[in-house]
């Protein structure tokens, strides 16, 4: 089947910035930074860099947001985009052919949307670029070439750089950015934005393959085949038996469009048989009003998986004051992220809720929830256990020494207390043979056994540990 030629694979890699990294990169963009190009060490021990012109800010319009949601956007207090600019621009504009290669071989793509970056207040960052199969001059664009494209790239791995433009190699030499080994695309991308960490977010599933999103420009309408191979990312030559496909999987969303929701993206077709402004427009409206409420929810799950790591993390130790900032994290992000509904128009808002059941937030929130009510559970179960023993000690060991004491009173130890005798030999032997402080001895030997009998020799040598090691020992044992 020929497709429309603007027909595009939009791939979404997930990022963080490192402490700082973000107003780092801010200056770049706002030109408070020095002028010519900057360069800070990355985790991978290679420069990043990026100049101030490189990137440029991207108003984010037109998108039917909720008014308070809507307002946050615009205040660059939620979400914020960046386009690249200026001789980067230039170097991702010509239509010529990047090899992408991987262990299934290679592959040759054009770019044709340059990387679009957003940002949120969470320091969480996301990289959308555009790419098609490249072909030959005049050849069509097929659907199984943009099938098979988007299985090498998401799920067969193939998407190291090996080569790319001349202009781009000019660009790259001019940064100091150049490889001589082939570099994956979430390194190559993360290099062109200050303070990115190239690895993927903690909690992150998918390390390597990048968000699907398909804008698929046919002149009939899909087989039920080729819609399960592009909602599971398929080859094209390979067999499926479709089943009758989930109620959020598939959606109608017009007489000519038809979006189709899975863990790695959507894929979303336009039928027209005629060539129209409606196809030419299609993949930048969709890559405008849409992608980025893809990315919000994923923004949603990677918060989710980052505290469910935190709390398999607790397992091996529950610490309560890490546990009382992760709460309150999951407090903020109940409270500032976790919005239920996005627009008032039923087209926005149905997509944001198809794609929150598609990558199961209410699961994961449920789940995230339940497990630290668990582990509050158990620092509360904890707390009560050292208030026995705090307790126990109080009535066993210190009660029957304090009752001694005011049986005795000042006769509880022998003569008048003299510091400069607490080195005589004398002033020992007349306390050890004392009978009233022998008494006291008796009476905090008995409840030390007591307690010794009802909570058991190891409690106590564990709780002894805990007052005598240090914190990092015990982690350590």
């Amino acid at each position: 089947m020929i497709l429309g030629h603007k027909s595009t694979l939009f791939l979404a890699y997930a990022y963080q910035f490192d402490p700082g990294g973000e107003a780092l990169f801010a200056r770049t963009v706002d030109g408070s930074a020095a002028g010519g190009t900057s360069q800070t060490p990355r985790v991978d021990g290679s420069a990043a860099t990026g100049s101030k012109g490189d990137w440029k800010k991207h108003a984010i319009k037109g998108t039917a947001l909720l008014p308070h949601l809507d307002e946050y956007v615009r205040k660059d207090e939620l979400l914020r985009a960046f386009d690249v600019a200026a001789d980067l621009r230039a170097a991702f504009g010509a239509k010529l052919a990047w090899t992408f290669e991987g262990d299934d071989g290679k592959i040759d793509v054009t770019i044709t949307d340059p990387p679009r970056l957003y940002v949120l207040d969470t320091h969480y960052a996301f990289i959308v670029i555009g790419v098609t199969p490249h072909l030959a001059d005049e050849a069509d664009i097929t659907l199984a070439k943009l099938e098979d494209a988007a299985y090498s790239i998401v799920r067969a791995g193939t998407s190291r750089v090996a080569k790319v433009p001349a202009q781009m190699d000019k660009w790259l030499a001019a940064h100091g950015l150049e490889s001589e080994e082939p570099v994956p695309l979430r390194r190559w991308l993360a290099r062109l934005v200050l303070g990115l960490r190239p690895d993927a977010p903690r909690g992150t599933p998918r390390t390597t393959a990048p968000a699907l999103f398909s804008v698929v420009l046919a002149r009939e309408v899909l087989s039920r085949e080729d819609q399960h191979r592009l909602r599971l990312v398929h080859r094209a030559n390979q067999v499926v038996e479709p089943e009758a496909e989930r109620d959020d999987a598939i959606w109608s969303v017009s007489s000519r469009e038809l979006c189709m929701f899975s863990t790695f993206g959507f894929s979303w077709v336009v039928t027209d048989s005629a060539s129209s402004q409606f196809l030419a427009d299609a993949p930048h409206l969709i890559r405008d009003r849409y992608i980025y409420k893809w990315l919000l929810v994923e923004h949603q799950r990677l918060c989710l998986l980052a505290l469910a790591t935190e709390c398999a993390d607790m397992s091996k130790g529950l610490d309560q004051s890490n546990f009382a900032q992760m709460r309150m994290r999951l407090l903020e992000f109940i409270a500032t992220y976790n919005f239920r509904h996005i627009s008032n128009e039923e087209r926005h808002d149905r997509f944001y809720k198809r794609v929150r059941d598609s990558l199961s937030i209410d699961d994961l929130l449920a789940e995230v929830r339940d497990e630290v009510v668990e582990i509050d559970t158990q620092l509360a179960a904890r707390r009560a256990e050292t208030l026995n023993h705090v307790l126990a000690f109080l009535t066993l060991v210190l009660t029957p020494v304090g009752i001694m004491c005011s049986v005795f009173q000042t006769d509880t130890l022998p003569g008048p207390f003299r510091f400069e005798k607490v080195a005589s030999l004398d002033a020992w032997i007349a306390l050890a043979t004392h009978g009233p402080f022998i008494m006291v001895l008796l009476a905090a030997a008995l409840g030390a056994t007591a307690y010794t009998r009802l909570f058991g020799a190891h409690v106590v040598v564990r709780l002894l540990r805990t007052l005598v090691l240090p914190k990092k020992s015990r982690n350590r044992e």
